[in-house]
């Protein structure tokens, strides 16, 4: 994995984690991702996550991560893998 970032999607009880992941060639599958996730977090924080494998993730000069392109791009139905944690 190169990089990777999280935000939160839904409302109220609909509410749950999508993780957007650049991948270091093809063999991160959507299950390693979940174990890892596993292996540091409770199970409730896991349960209803999604991953979305993209290219790059979008980044400020400084590096910070533009959570709002990402909201943007997962909105217009971005055209990249997305694989169901559940």
């Amino acid at each position: 994995m190169l990089d990777a970032a999280a935000l939160g999607v839904g409302r109220d009880v609909d509410e749950h984690p999508v993780a957007f992941v650049v991948r270091k060639g093809k063999d991160i599958t959507e299950s390693q991702i979940k174990e890892h996730l596993l292996s540091r977090l409770s199970r409730y924080k896991v349960a209803k996550c999604e991953v979305v494998f993209v290219d790059a993730i979008p980044n400020t000069p400084s590096g910070k991560t533009l959570r709002k392109v990402l909201r943007a791009r997962l909105e217009e139905g971005v055209t990249v893998i997305r694989e169901s944690c559940a």
